[in-house]
């Protein structure tokens, strides 16, 4: 599965339902991305429970990750970097699918980012003295297996836009049917990889999800005593701990910040997609609708 260090290890001062989650889901990236984005979405679902009730709002099992947010928003005031950045996981989880695409690593490697950015702030509020003198460091991004594939799509795209303003049609038509040999090379590099991995992953998948579900019940129970401790304080604690949370500062790096507003964008109806569409080739930002 790659190498064995992992960007979430400070998440081991924590619940180990975080942990596993996120470990599984840099584990499955270049096999299954679409568990990645499955797992970072329920990343985002298991930190907002334990901040939930950590500050009182309730979080039992039936409620959705959308009203629980909605709840947190009521009780703390958080800036909107910290809100954008779960619903980005969030829904990025939710477009996930059984189909590999090119987009489907990307996605996946944006939501591993995101979920990277929200643990480090969670780790900053709740490690007790394991935070003290912690500093955060990069994301190390894995090694895309479909950023060949990309680039070539990408060159495709351009011939395509060029076939339709050029006289030399013919020429572009024959470097085109190149490309798209390249690209089949491509995908069948990719699939290969994949397989290689799945292996692999497939053989602690199993075991994997039998733990992540019986850290998930430890950490039900974990969220509820939590809840009952913090409506045991008095009026004035409960303030100050709602205030220590919103005061913590969110960081992002301008690659992260780039993913949300790219997604913010394509909810509008933009075409936004700063990862491939450069300014600088000649890309505009493009309504959809």
């Amino acid at each position: 599965m790659g190498s064995n260090i992992s960007n979430f290890d400070f998440l081991k001062h924590h619940d180990e339902l975080l942990l596993r989650l996120a470990q599984t889901a840099e584990w499955c990236f270049i096999p299954d991305p679409n568990t990645t984005l499955l797992k970072m979405r329920q990343l985002g679902e298991e930190l907002a429970k334990n901040i939930a009730a950590r500050v009182g709002v309730a979080c039992g099992q039936g409620i959705n990750q959308v009203d629980l947010l909605r709840s947190l928003d009521y009780s703390l005031k958080l800036e909107q970097r910290i809100k954008d950045a779960f619903h980005t996981i969030r829904k990025l989880g939710n477009a996930a699918n059984h189909d590999i695409t090119s987009n489907s690593h990307r996605d996946a490697l944006q939501s591993l980012q995101i979920g990277h950015a929200l643990s480090i702030w969670y780790h900053q509020l709740y490690a007790g003295d394991a935070a003290k003198g912690f500093k955060p460091t990069p994301f190390v991004k894995p090694k895309d297996p479909s950023d060949d594939v990309r680039i070539l799509e990408e060159k495709m795209l351009e011939l395509e836009r060029q076939q339709q303003r050029t006289s030399e049609r013919l020429a572009v038509a024959e470097s085109l049917k190149r490309l798209e040999q390249e690209k089949m090379q491509a995908e069948l590099k990719r699939a290969e990889q994949m397989q290689a991995e799945s292996k692999i992953w497939e053989q602690i998948a199993t075991e994997q999800e039998a733990k992540l579900n019986e850290y998930k019940a430890q950490m039900a129970a974990t969220n509820l005593e939590l809840y009952t401790a913090f409506q045991a304080k008095d009026h004035q604690a409960q303030q100050q701990e709602i205030k220590r949370v919103e005061k913590l500062p969110f960081y992002l790096d301008e690659a992260e910040t780039r993913i949300i507003i790219d997604k913010q964008l394509n909810e509008a109806g933009w075409k936004a997609d700063t990862t491939n569409l450069k300014f600088s080739k000649g890309a505009r930002p493009v309504c959809s609708g």
